[in-house]
């Protein structure tokens, strides 16, 4: 914020220095005894520590340059953020016994790389750590150790990242849910009776093998 304590208009050179990194200038034209606020191109918070900020006016023939400078301080620190995006698998529905590597997206949104623990667990039965270093702003996915789609019915999933010191937990958890429906398969596996070659008017007892691929015990009608 300037002001114009001159007795006409004028167009002030005004200066913008943050840390050693940033200096920047603009001119605003003002009214005599106007004052007004002057924006300048945005700064990127950097590096980390206190830097000092100093805002100056340059206005040729300034007759008291004691108030031509204003200063102040900002601290730079590190962010730490660590995001738990999505969960990726189990997802919709699945065959119990179906074997699933359960999968979740993780973003790093800290100022620096980070080793981000996370937890996943599937309903009561599924509990799983697992760690994953992300460069600053990056994301990817985190595989943890197969999974056996049981039991039936609707499960809750919830992962977790928890990063020391994270700065944002709302974004910590993802949850979702898997459906798990009984596994339905009969198979004909082989005809064992009648085979090869049988004399014409042989008494045979016809025979053949099936199989429950099923994960419940169920009744198979069978046609030969």
């Amino acid at each position: 914020s300037i002001a114009n304590n001159s007795a006409s208009q004028r167009a002030i050179p005004v200066w913008l220095r943050i840390g050693a990194g940033y200096l920047q200038s603009r001119t605003k034209t003002l009214n005599a005894g106007a004052s007004d606020t002057v924006a300048f191109p945005a700064w990127t918070a950097s590096p980390l520590g206190l830097l000092a900020v100093r805002c100056s006016t340059a206005l040729a023939g300034d007759t008291i340059p004691s108030n031509d400078t204003v200063s102040t301080t900002v601290t730079v620190t590190a962010r730490i953020d660590a995001a738990l995006t999505s969960i990726l698998a189990p997802a919709g529905t699945l065959d119990s016994g179906t074997v699933i590597t359960p999968q979740v997206m993780v973003t790093n949104n800290s100022s620096r790389p980070e080793s981000i623990p996370v937890r996943l667990a599937i309903d009561a039965g599924y509990q799983q750590y697992g760690f994953i270093l992300l460069a600053a702003g990056a994301s990817d996915t985190l595989d943890f150790p197969a999974w056996t789609a049981t039991p039936v019915g609707i499960l809750p999933i919830e992962a977790n990242a928890s990063l020391a010191g994270d700065q944002d937990p709302a974004n910590d958890t993802a949850r979702s849910t898997v459906t798990v429906i009984r596994h339905i398969d009969a198979a004909a596996i082989a005809i064992i009776a009648p085979a090869g070659n049988l004399d014409s008017g042989t008494t045979v007892t016809p025979v053949c093998r099936i199989a429950n691929n099923g994960t419940g015990t169920v009744d198979i009608p069978v046609r030969l």
